[in-house]
């Protein structure tokens, strides 16, 4: 298996913005590297980033980390979002188009069921390789948290995970 690091410099096609249609390269951020360097060495087993807007965030720490465990290691995993719903809008607007703009990643959309054709996330996608991600927010029954177990876990909007009176 490849590295995140070199999976996401091998697959990933930027989607939009200035670089739009270009393939991933760490030169266009290099501090990105060091946190793909980082994620690949598995000595943490927590990981969390802040930064300035438009420096690659959301690319770098929640779209390719989910893409590559989903895509290259076949796992499910979760994806967390502050509420629910979010989860639609971070598939349509942030997951989907990385998985749009590389011909490997789009091969595994799902034909049908949530997250195809435009179709709305209502808390799972299945990937044409049979990898799940979940879709979890803070809050709500701690029985339906515990029946989905994963490995891998990837937050975006950590702040709005604040501790609740169930969780």
């Amino acid at each position: 298996l490849r590295s995140m690091l070199q999976w996401a410099q091998d697959e990933i096609v930027i989607p939009n913005g200035p670089h739009e249609g270009d393939s991933f390269r760490i030169s266009t951020q290099p501090v990105m590297r060091l946190l793909l360097q980082e994620i690949d060495s598995k000595r943490w087993n927590e990981i969390y980033t802040a930064g300035p807007s438009q420096s690659g965030k959301t690319l770098v720490c929640f779209c390719i980390p989910i893409a590559y465990h989903l895509a290259e290691i076949g796992e499910d995993l979760v994806a967390g979002v502050p509420d629910m719903r979010m989860a639609d809008d971070k598939w349509k607007e942030d997951l989907l188009p990385v998985f749009q703009a590389s011909p490997t990643l789009r091969k595994l959309l799902p034909k049908e069921g949530p997250g195809s054709e435009g179709g709305k996330i209502t808390n799972a996608i299945s990937f044409a390789n049979s990898a799940t991600a979940k879709w979890m927010s803070r809050g709500g029954s701690d029985q339906s948290k515990a029946g989905y177990t994963a490995r891998v876990v990837v937050v975006t909007e950590a702040a709005g995970f604040v501790a609740t009176e169930t969780s």
